[in-house]
């Protein structure tokens, strides 16, 4: 969590908690998100992306 309000663009801890609220519905960002958290459990378990190593690769054609 010390991440999203430090490193890159930081958020503020409002600013944390409104993406949250969107994101999960919670007001309480311990809630839902660990102090602990890794990038692929954040984007696996709260965004609901796919782990990639575990997924069959994705053919794109260039007429799609």
């Amino acid at each position: 969590m010390a991440a999203l309000t430090t490193y890159g663009e930081p958020l503020s801890h409002e600013e944390l908690v409104s993406c949250m609220h969107t994101l999960t519905g919670s007001q309480e960002v311990l809630d839902v998100l660990p102090a602990d958290v890794t990038a692929v459990d954040f984007a696996c378990g709260l965004l609901g992306f796919e782990n990639a190593l575990d997924s069959e690769p994705v053919e794109i054609s260039a007429g799609a």
